[in-house]
């Protein structure tokens, strides 16, 4: 009997879980191998096999003031996360865009002595700030996989081996999702407020106050992940008077590319999504 490659994948944003889940259903259609998928993740991977350790929101936390309450649950999910590790002895581990908390990861198992063998999707932005951060990573990645060709060259110098893998999602996009008829009707300006409780206070409520300002008889949808509904559907009940708005869950969201004309987005994966769509937007 064939012995499966066990894989550790560590996810810690839905951006994150959408890419590992893409390259998770790859491995499982395209492979005779089989996997054994344990680590940290949401739905996308869930949903091709990852067996995770605890809820992705725990570790999706975005500035300071959301991140310094949460220290203590932090340290304790990053000794969690390396003692699985040590437990079930991966074939190899892979580590998905979260620097914060992955690179803080592999540093520790690298301290402990695992040698597995440690791709790391989504290049960090060098680029923009710290660039000596591309040499400190080489230390603990021995693969890097980066979804911009221009980025190759601010690794390889530092003997960093990194391949250019295009976007994931493109490739599934264009293998689940064919072109619509250019003479679809178009309905709804759609919002897509992103997936953190903070990101959603700070931004729906701007754009909400933004568009009942504004003479107009557009609709207007707002996709919604599962885990933020109630907060969404609160802010939005202030305004429902005045705006026609509609809330589908996240799950729907393919539908909403083909009756948006255009949509609202918090910069993030999502913004490749629409462009994928033929959605014009703006953040």
């Amino acid at each position: 009997m064939q012995s499966s490659t066990k894989i550790f994948i560590i996810a810690g944003e839905i951006s994150g879980d959408q890419i590992g889940g893409a390259i998770l259903n790859n491995l499982n259609n395209k492979n005779n191998r089989t996997y054994k998928f344990f680590g940290v993740g949401g739905d996308n991977l869930k949903k091709n096999g990852l067996k995770t350790i605890f809820n992705i929101e725990k570790i999706s936390l975005m500035g300071l003031f959301e991140i310094i309450p949460k220290i203590p649950m932090l340290i304790k999910l990053l000794n969690l996360t390396t003692e699985k590790i040590h437990a079930f002895k991966p074939d190899l581990i892979i580590t998905i865009d979260s620097p914060g908390f992955n690179f803080r990861i592999l540093k520790k198992i690298k301290a402990y002595g695992i040698n597995t063998p440690v791709i790391h999707i989504v290049a960090p932005s060098v680029w923009a700030w710290k660039p000596k951060r591309a040499k400190t990573i080489s230390a603990f990645i021995d693969y890097l996989f980066v979804l911009y060709p221009f980025e190759k060259k601010y690794f390889i110098p530092f003997d960093l081996k990194t391949f250019f893998i295009g976007h994931p999602l493109i490739e599934l996009y264009n293998n689940k999702h064919p072109k619509l008829p250019k003479n679809i009707k178009k309905k709804y300006l759609s919002i897509f407020p992103g997936s953190r409780k903070k990101e959603i206070n700070y931004h729906l409520d701007i754009i909400l106050t933004s568009i009942n300002e504004v003479d107009t008889e557009l609709k207007f949808i707002i996709v919604a992940v599962e885990s933020q509904f109630d907060l969404i559907t609160k802010i939005v009940d202030k305004y429902k008077n005045n705006i026609s708005i509609e809330i589908v869950s996240n799950s729907k969201k393919e539908e909403v590319f083909k009756f948006s004309y255009a949509a609202i987005a918090v910069s993030g994966t999502i913004t490749l999504e629409l462009a994928i769509n033929n959605v014009p937007f703006f953040t």
